[in-house]
């Protein structure tokens, strides 16, 4: 059966099947409890990641029997987890956060305690050896002083083109004051030589007539992340108002600024407080990250607001407050393969939650006032996740749909992960930018049919197609009009919500119009699950 026509198919059966008043709406489901069994860990602190396997790993802050962890696989094809590596106890490398598939393809992380120090570690496995390729590449020393280097990494690592890794420690540095010993640092890790280096030691002030300060602030617990040569991160105290900052730091020179101050926007810290995950850069070339309180809310405060900044200028933005009911985002958002914005709560927001503590996951879209849509609510256990600590936020896999974790919830009340699949497009079909009601029966003569994207995709296949249902026959959209046994015209996915005039296409006078559909070709078969009938308005 050719393409086409196996196409058609599907299309036709569709057709049948899928209501057409209605948009497709996304999924969610749990795909694994986590328990601390005597062979598996539990309690998850970070999101997986998808290895160029396909597999997704992690990690648990629990071990099988105890305190340590582990790192675990999981196969979204088949639903098969399989623990790679069990960390004994927690002074013997515990506490282990995300991973990094590096350009060498082996996995690197940290742990936050445990080594021979107990101040952390940095490691590495091999997923195609598995766990008996586990090996510890570096000991965090314990502050001290003259000891300039860091300890209790709370984040993972991130890599540059030449190799070497970046991240952050909670303690430690050049600056050792402090009940803690120190106020974190960021630093580089070369893999070749197991060479840990100080770039930045925090506490330190912004300039030379504050030294020892907490101007600059102090304790970085989120990811730095990597842009056009520069980091940027947060901390999540120090500053002006204590409630922490947003920094640029150049790995070349050790330059270091502050970009924002948090808490220093009134009324009453309507710009947030306290932001404890890492930056996330944006579609549009801007900075967005979270705090995890402050804000505004119709004059009351709020529960945390999401923030931009523009690495050009250094512009700072609220761009949403949460509902005051809410606890914020302790998490990275991440950026969707359709440009807009994914995290989790953690705690309900009382405009759409029926109670509170159990967290959710949301978008947030740039292109569109930053709309903010709840993707799902956690019912916590024993049927679902829990997220009132949402540690572990969000990763999107190659197929589209969205994995995370929660700490606890689900059948053993031990965590959970869970797989989203975010609503699919919905596609509005104009005349001469008016909304008909289908079906359209066109006898003047040929038109133009303008093609809107309303909500945008979410996933990322090999390639787009277009076609109609017409005088009951499905016609192709190709480069040259309609055809019923031509090539399809592979089209640019869409990747902005309410894109205009996508795709012109002139219709010859007669045709009878009763859908309009949208789908993906992978590998020369047609994924039916990825069929996305037309709404009508």
């Amino acid at each position: 059966m050719t393409f086409e026509a196996r196409a058609a198919s599907v299309l036709l059966l569709s057709l049948l099947a899928i209501p057409h008043s209605a948009a497709a709406q996304g999924s969610y489901g749990v795909v694994w409890n986590f328990h601390e069994d005597g062979a598996n860990g539990a309690l998850p602190i970070a999101p997986p990641i998808q290895a160029t396997d396909g597999k997704l790993y992690g990690t648990t802050s629990v071990g099988p029997s105890g305190p340590g962890g582990t790192v675990f696989s999981f196969d979204p094809a088949t639903n098969v987890f399989s623990t790679l590596h069990v960390f004994p106890t927690p002074t013997a490398n515990g506490g282990p956060h995300q991973l990094i598939q590096a350009r060498d393809g082996k996995l690197y992380g940290v742990t936050d305690n445990g080594g021979a120090n107990n101040y952390g570690t940095i490691f590495s496995i091999d997923p195609a050896v598995g766990g008996a390729s586990f090996e510890v590449l570096y000991d965090f020393p314990a502050p001290g002083p003259g000891v300039t280097i860091g300890g209790e990494p709370l984040s993972g690592l991130i890599q540059d083109s030449n190799g070497l890794f970046y991240g952050t420690t909670a303690v430690g540095g050049s600056f050792q004051s402090g009940i803690f010993g120190g106020a974190g640092t960021v630093y580089s890790f070369d893999p070749a030589t197991r060479i840990v280096t100080t770039i930045h030691s925090f506490g330190g002030g912004v300039d030379s007539l504050h030294p020892g300060s907490r101007l600059g602030g102090v304790e970085p617990w989120g990811r730095v992340l990597l842009v056009n040569g520069k980091l940027y991160g947060t901390t999540q105290v120090g500053g002006v108002a204590e409630g922490g900052v947003a920094f640029s730091l150049d790995p070349a020179t050790g330059s270091f600024a502050v970009l924002h101050d948090f808490g220093t926007v009134p009324p009453a810290y309507a710009d947030g407080l306290n932001p404890l995950a890492g930056l996330t850069l944006g579609a549009d070339g801007k900075l967005y990250g979270t705090t995890i309180q402050g804000g505004i809310v119709n004059g009351n405060a709020a529960g945390g607001t999401v923030f931009s900044i523009d690495p050009a200028s250094n512009a700072f933005a609220v761009v949403y407050t949460f509902d005051p009911a809410s606890n914020g985002v302790d998490s990275e958002l991440v950026r969707g393969i359709d440009g807009q914005l994914y995290g989790v709560a953690s705690d309900c927001l009382t405009a759409v939650c029926t109670g509170r503590g159990k967290g959710l996951v949301f978008s947030l879209d740039p292109a569109n006032a930053f709309t903010f849509t709840p993707l799902h609510t956690f019912a916590g256990a024993p049927a679902d996740g829990n997220a009132n600590c949402t540690c572990g936020g969000l990763m999107q896999a190659s197929d589209g749909s969205f994995f995370g974790v929660t700490f606890t919830g689900g059948t053993f009340d031990e965590g959970v992960m869970f797989r989203l699949l975010p609503p699919r497009p919905t596609i509005r079909l104009t005349v001469n930018g008016q909304h008909p009601n289908p079906p359209i029966v066109h006898t003047n003569g040929p038109m133009t049919l303008r093609l809107d994207i309303s909500v945008s995709a979410y996933t990322a296949p090999v390639s787009w197609y277009w076609a109609l249902i017409a005088n009951n026959q499905v016609f192709w959209v190709t480069s040259t009009g309609l055809k019923t046994t031509a090539a399809p015209l592979v089209v640019a996915p869409p990747t902005q919500v309410s894109a205009a005039a996508l795709l012109n296409v002139t219709v010859p006078t007669g045709t009878t119009i009763t859908s309009l559909f949208l789908f993906v070709d992978t590998s020369n078969a047609v994924v039916a699950g990825d069929l996305i009938a037309a709404t009508r308005p």
